[in-house]
């Protein structure tokens, strides 16, 4: 009707009405021409309490080191046990808690990632019911073992020095048996300078012999790398996780280094005065990379020029020189020049031109 009124417990009817926990009586008054005939209606509302339950449906522990985890044998979980022991190697440095809640209304804090200490380590999750006011807290003791003595490396049988090409070998100790689970000592296990692990034969697991190859000449330094993360490639360590401690390091003496010789071949006997001629420039071995090619100013021309130099392979150029005139010409290639300097021949270790055909 038109004209009709509505209250709610004798308000406004688009407010709401507050609920208490328990039964809530709620009256409906409809009404027209000017209130004179009310019609009641009426109805009872039940509000429930909030839960009280605090406890947990499940809870789990992992432990880790650098990122890497794995679960924690916590044994049988049971909602009424609110305490729980376990053990971790040294190895492992962090843990942490995961814990789901019996009621979904109910909030779960703590839990998060902490570092271990050596002992005893509490860490615990508290669980707070819906209805703000029971609690329970539930607490897992990670006791981190003690550190085990340090795992060393140490280098036996070792030369002093290579003849540039033959692999030599040398004897990897350990300072015990690495264990099942370990990491072995592989090629990547090794920082080589002029050269390369040609092969590593693990005689016992605290004994290997290893083989290096020079890349030539220079010194060839070895080096066994420690600290490395078990997971990554070619780390050493013990069956408990304990990395190598030390980094051992040997320097091998290369032969002396081999001159850089040049010669000049395919030399004409004789020139016209005229037209240009060429000579070839052959070096005992490839500049190489960072060398110092010829140029036209690494020549001392009598009676003519050097009119082009270029490379035809690696250690062999060609030089055209232009005469002057009807006299003899001479050409020489200076060496021993710094390779700093213009027109200086060096190969790309450094090593100097040593003659001057």
């Amino acid at each position: 009707h038109p004209q009709a009124t509505v209250t709610v417990n004798g308000g406004d009817p688009a407010a709401p009405v507050q609920l208490a926990v328990g039964g809530n009586t709620i009256e409906i008054v409809g009404a027209t021409g000017g209130a004179r005939h009310p019609r009641p209606y009426g109805g009872v509302g039940s509000r429930e309490a909030a839960s009280s339950n605090a406890d947990l449906a499940g809870l789990t522990a992992e432990a880790g080191a650098d990122g890497a985890w794995s679960a924690l044998d916590l044994g049988a979980f049971a909602a009424g046990t609110t305490s729980y022991a376990v053990s971790v190697p040294y190895a492992k440095t962090h843990a942490r808690l995961t814990a789901t809640a019996a009621d979904a209304a109910a909030t779960v804090t703590g839990g998060a990632e902490v570092a271990l200490e050596v002992g005893e380590n509490a860490l615990s999750v508290e669980v707070t019911a819906a209805d703000g006011t029971a609690t329970k807290t539930y607490t897992v003791t990670v006791t981190r073992e003690a550190e085990g003595p340090r795992l060393t490396a140490s280098f036996g049988g070792r030369p002093y020095e290579h003849d540039g090409a033959t692999a030599f070998r040398f004897v990897v100790l350990l300072s015990e048996p690495l264990g099942a689970g370990a990491g072995k000592v592989t090629a990547a296990s090794f920082e080589v300078t002029n050269g390369r692990v040609a092969s590593v034969r693990e005689i016992k697991s605290d004994y290997y012999f290893v083989h290096v190859r020079p890349d030539g000449w220079k010194d060839v330094t070895v080096t066994l790398r420690g600290g490395r993360d078990c997971a990554e490639a070619g780390a050493v360590c013990a069956g408990d996780g304990r990395r190598l401690s030390n980094s051992p390091s040997m320097t091998l003496d290369g032969p002396a280094a081999p001159a850089l010789t040049a010669t000049l071949e395919n030399v004409p006997a004789e020139h016209d005065g005229g037209a240009a001629f060429a000579i070839d420039l052959r070096f005992s071995e490839a500049l190489g990379e960072g060398g110092v090619a010829p140029s036209a100013a690494s020549f001392a021309v009598q009676a003519g020029d050097v009119a082009g130099v270029e490379r035809v392979s690696a250690g062999l150029w060609r030089v055209r020189v232009q005469p002057k005139n009807w006299k003899d010409v001479t050409v020489t290639l200076r060496g021993g020049r710094d390779c700093a300097e213009a027109g200086a021949v060096c190969a790309g270790d450094g090593r100097r031109l040593s003659n001057s055909p």
